[in-house]
């Protein structure tokens, strides 16, 4: 009787557990539910506005990622694979381009696909969307099954009023080429430069040295192992700059007839050579003991404090102030356990490689911003358009007639002269082969490389900081390739590419987009695992394809860290990226040069190309397919708002600086032109 009363009150009690187990339950799903409904109600009633607005702002063009593909070169006797035949061609308008004869040497390539098929979504002029299957095999292909014409080219022939130097073409081992549309780099937002002004030691030189000198008077050597002024060889052009004030942008870069300098008779058909010189300028300085980076120290307060790191600058970090805001922000912050940054003994060789066309003014920020931490420019133009049409070298002839001649010392000239057939009907080819041409002939000119020297690929409307690049000289242990962290403004400093439509992006209150580009590695890199191609630089992760999984490894071994590193973030940006910032005549220009496949392309659409039409987009920040818009930047003395040389001359480039309507341009002819 009572074993039986006992079974069932222990049968009871488990029921009544089970039944409070559900309860519970059902309670935890009941808030669970409610919660849910709490926030689809927020996003259905108080967001709708709002994300209908940001819907309009989205820029409705795709990126088209063909970097999923990678383009293998080989090469025979007698050159460089691509170098087709520049044969006939039909244009919209029914004129053809010129031609060169062939030879039959053979050239080789095939697509490796890493992904499905690519399926490509373009917008015609009317609005309606149109697909298009990229226009290659998607299979892999047997190499030597593949055999093309090699062409040879009439050294007295000119194209575009130059000629061809018989060291153009020449034989070289296997190549890796990646190839990605170059519009994909426009397709992200970024800008980040730390101006001068911002405290009393780096509002100008002299109040520097100033302070330097200052400081230094009744120090004992206790106090001070040394105290060094900078070098000041590159400040005085800016001193210069200033008392000259608000003159144009000739005067102020193109020197006078008798005046020498390098390209003042330059011969296009003689191989150059540039001679990489050692960097000798003083960077740090010894105050008790610590070792600090003079530009972000605040030398007086760490004197006086006497703490164990040297007191630093706002915008600068770390025990020696070496480390500028964009790293300080970046993933470095993230990277702790594998980076180890050390300082170098020597300050490391950067050379800054970029195509240009006719992107006059970035070209002139650049070496007035850059020229004093960049050991040599590598130039690359061709005198043919990325559709393949015929152009002057525009720079070229800027530089014989005295353009920035108080820079060309440090400028290495490299000119590309043909255009392939290949070129033609893949646009993407066009538009990364100078890119290619500027590694494998570029690179080679250039004497005395180290492997631990930088390679910083830019476009010619990317600008990166003073303040990165300079980090990037001094100091090792961070990995490679290095992204740049960038603003993006379209049309001028005044409009900014907005933030993709995310709910983490609302949450965050991020309206401006980071555009993000891989563009630095060192020369041990680029010879030893990327083949000698810097393009690979700019194709994300392009050091993981199967390619160059050997080379890789090697390099690994030998103790090197490879991951993609992205310095600068939204506020604390690694440079600028200015994309279409010319004047209406210029946009045009750029329309026009426009690879073939960059689709739509609005070179071919006459009324895109009229200049009210073109204006109007400027006007109202608007771009080409009517549909998506851009914010304006509402502050124009925000600290990341443009390059500060360009700021210094508001006069010489007020249309790219400041809005149509801004009282400085309205109703006066557009400046630069």
């Amino acid at each position: 009787m009572i074993s039986g009363l006992v079974l069932d009150f222990e049968i009871l009690s488990w029921r009544w557990a089970q039944t409070e187990w559900r309860r519970r339950r059902k309670l935890t799903e009941c808030i669970v539910i409610l919660v849910m409904a709490q926030v689809v109600v927020l996003l259905c009633v108080i967001m709708p506005q709002h994300l209908e607005k940001k819907r309009q702002e989205l820029i409705i063009e795709e990126q088209r990622r063909v970097g999923k593909y990678i383009v293998l070169f080989t090469t025979t006797e007698g050159g460089i694979l691509g170098q087709e035949s520049h044969g006939e061609r039909t244009r919209p308008n029914g004129q053809t381009s010129l031609q060169t004869t062939q030879s039959g040497n053979a050239s080789h390539s095939h697509w490796v696909n890493t992904e499905k098929k690519t399926v490509r979504q373009d917008v015609t002029a009317d609005g309606e969307e149109r697909r298009d299957d990229l226009a290659y095999s998607n299979d892999p292909v047997d190499i030597s099954a593949i055999s093309e014409p090699f062409p040879t080219v009439d050294l007295n022939r000119s194209h575009g009023g130059t000629g061809v130097d018989e060291g153009e073409f020449y034989e070289d081992p296997v190549l890796g080429r990646g190839f990605q549309d170059e519009f994909v780099t426009h397709k992200s937002d970024g800008n980040g430069f730390l101006f001068y002004g911002q405290s009393d030691f780096n509002s100008s030189p002299e109040t520097f040295n100033r302070v330097l000198e200052s400081v230094s008077v009744g120090l004992t050597s206790d106090k001070t192992d040394s105290l060094v002024k900078l070098d000041d060889s590159a400040d005085k052009k800016v001193n210069k700059r200033h008392a000259l004030g608000n003159v144009s942008s000739n005067v102020l870069n193109i020197t006078d007839e008798t005046q020498f300098y390098k390209y003042k008779d330059y011969d296009i058909n003689h191989i150059n050579e540039f001679v990489l010189k050692n960097d000798e300028k003083t960077y740090f300085t010894k105050i008790d003991g610590k070792e600090c980076f003079i530009r972000g120290t605040d030398i007086e307060e760490t004197i006086v404090s006497k703490g164990k790191a040297c007191s630093c600058l706002q915008y600068y970090f770390g025990d020696d102030c070496g480390i500028p805001e964009a790293v300080w922000f970046g993933q470095s912050s993230r990277l702790t356990g594998e980076v180890k940054l050390t300082r170098r003994k020597i300050p490391r060789r950067v050379i800054n490689g970029l195509p240009v066309n006719h992107e006059f003014a970035m070209f002139e920020a650049r070496m007035h911003e850059l020229s004093d931490v960049v050991d040599a420019f590598l130039i690359v133009e061709s005198n043919y358009t990325s559709h393949g049409d015929p152009k002057e070298l525009s720079f070229l002839k800027k530089f014989q007639s005295g353009y920035l001649a108080q820079f060309q010392e440090k400028i290495h000239y490299v000119k590309l002269l043909f255009f392939s057939n290949e070129s033609r009907s893949n646009g993407w080819r066009a538009d990364s082969y100078l890119r290619f041409y500027m590694g494998s002939k570029g690179l080679k000119q250039m004497k005395g490389l180290r492997e631990d020297d930088l390679f910083i690929l830019s476009d010619a409307d990317e600008l990166p900081t003073r303040e990165v690049v300079t980090f990037l000289k001094l100091y090792d242990g961070f990995p490679e390739p290095v992204g740049f962290g960038l603003r993006w403004n379209v049309f001028g400093f005044f409009w900014q590419v907005p933030a993709d439509m995310t709910f983490i992006n609302w949450l965050s209150g991020t309206k401006m987009k980071l555009l993000v580009v891989y563009s630095a590695a060192t020369i041990g890199m680029v010879q030893r695992v990327l083949l000698n191609n810097v393009f690979y630089i700019r194709k994300e992760r392009a050091w993981e394809h199967p390619q160059l999984a050997d080379s890789l490894g090697y390099y690994r071994k030998a103790g090197h860290l490879v991951k993609d590193w992205v310095v600068g973030s939204v506020d604390h940006y690694a440079g600028w990226h200015c994309s279409w910032c010319f004047s209406p005549t210029g946009i045009v220009q750029k329309m026009d040069s426009a690879q073939a496949n960059d689709k739509p392309r609005w070179g071919d659409y006459p009324e895109k190309k009229n200049i009210s039409y073109v204006m109007s987009r400027i006007w109202k920040g608007r771009w080409f397919d009517d549909q998506a818009s851009y914010l304006p930047v509402k502050d124009t003395q925000e600290r990341f708002y443009a390059p500060s040389y360009l700021l210094e001359h508001p006069e010489s480039y007020r249309s790219l600086l400041y809005h149509p309507g801004h009282p400085l341009n309205r109703n006066r002819t557009w400046q630069p032109p």
